[in-house]
C-alpha cells in the first residue's frame, strides 16, 4: 500500500509511535514512494489482520491511506467484469454493503495512487 509522508504520521500518532519509529518498523522505501511492509507468507499489508475463517480486519482502518480508502474502486478492477470478479474472489466485501454511484466509483479511482 502506497503511503504519504502525511499518512506516516497520522499512522505513528494513531499507533503511539514517532515517526522514526514507524519508518523503521513499518515502512519500505521504493524509489521516491513508500509504502507499508508486507507479509512475507501472503503480500498481504502488515496491518491487515486474520480474524477467522474469511474475516481479515485492518488495525489502522480509523487512518488507513488513500489507496486502502479507494478499495475496491482500484483501476484494475475496473477494467472488465472478469477483473471485478477476481477481485470479488480474493475480498470478501465487494458485492456486499452499500451500493455507490458512477460518479462516487470514478471519484476513487482517480485518487488511487499507483
Amino acid at each position: 500500500m502506497w503511503v504519504t509522508p502525511k499518512e506516516i504520521s497520522q499512522i505513528a500518532r494513531y499507533l503511539g509511535i514517532t515517526d522514526t519509529e514507524m519508518r523503521k518498523t513499518y515502512i519500505r522505501r521504493v524509489g521516491r514512494n513508500y509504502s507499508l511492509v508486507e507479509r512475507q507468507d501472503n503480500k498481504d499489508c502488515i496491518f491487515l489482520t486474520n480474524n477467522g475463517e474469511n474475516s481479515r480486519k485492518c488495525l489502522i482502518y480509523p487512518v488507513r491511506p488513500t489507496q486502502c480508502q479507494t478499495w475496491p474502486f482500484w483501476p484494475g478492477n475496473l477494467r472488465s467484469p472478469d477483473q471485478w470478479a477476481g477481485a470479488a474472489i480474493r475480498c470478501p466485501g465487494i458485492n456486499r454493503g452499500d451500493l455507490h454511484t458512477c460518479d462516487e466509483i470514478e471519484a476513487k479511482r482517480k485518487i488511487t495512487p499507483g
